[in-house]
């Protein structure tokens, strides 16, 4: 599949030195018979800001539900390389909100 995310990153490619603090190789994702996601791989270094940018239905929620352990992949992992994680699951947290007036 050639689309937002046929041209992705491989490991060691970036600017950014050192462990990643998040890798995600090799995702693949379909709904029925539509790919959504095709081999994805790359690399996020700890303090590294990454944007994903598409046309709507190219895949960037289901990336980063995936990631968020909020959707499960069909084939590939997300993992933290420092832990050896192989799944990463976010705490849940009560966020206060300001109140107003």
């Amino acid at each position: 599949m050639n689309g937002i995310f046929g041209d992705h990153r491989r490991p060691g490619d970036g600017k950014s030195a050192g462990t990643p603090a998040i890798s995600v190789r090799n995702l693949s994702k379909s709904l029925g018979q539509k790919p959504i996601l095709s081999s994805v791989s790359f690399d996020i270094s700890e303090g590294e800001l990454l944007a994903l940018l598409g046309p709507s239905g190219s895949g960037k929620t289901t990336l980063l539900r995936i990631m968020a352990g909020l959707d499960h992949a069909d084939a590939g992992e997300v993992y933290q390389p420092e832990t050896n994680q192989e799944e990463i699951w976010f705490k849940e947290e009560t966020i206060p909100l300001p109140t107003c007036c």
